[in-house]
């Protein structure tokens, strides 16, 4: 008997906390949903990708340059039998 009675006691002292809910605005609620919707947060993705892809389409229309100079001066010509084997300059020019 003794044992009920401390159950039941138990049960009524625990019963408010089982009963007690936290409450919800419905800002609160539409928050939870955003930040828990898998379909939005897949459109949040797709809608950044969409984006980088607009940047790498704009990227094509920009202009690009690409440039490589050489250029060597040496003291003096140098030929043998009537070859010249070394110029007096030489430089190499690569555009893009």
């Amino acid at each position: 008997m003794k044992k009920l009675i401390l159950l039941i006691i138990l049960l009524l002292l625990s019963m408010p906390y089982f009963a007690s809910a936290e409450e919800y605005s419905l800002g609160d609620l539409y928050r939870l949903a955003l930040d828990r919707s898998e379909t939005i947060k897949i459109a949040e993705e797709d809608l950044y990708i969409a984006e980088r892809g607009k940047d790498k389409a704009r990227a094509v229309f920009l202009p690009t340059l690409s440039a490589f100079g050489y250029h060597t001066r040496f003291s003096d010509e140098k030929r043998q039998d009537g070859i010249l084997l070394q110029p007096e300059n030489t430089m190499i020019i690569y555009r893009e």
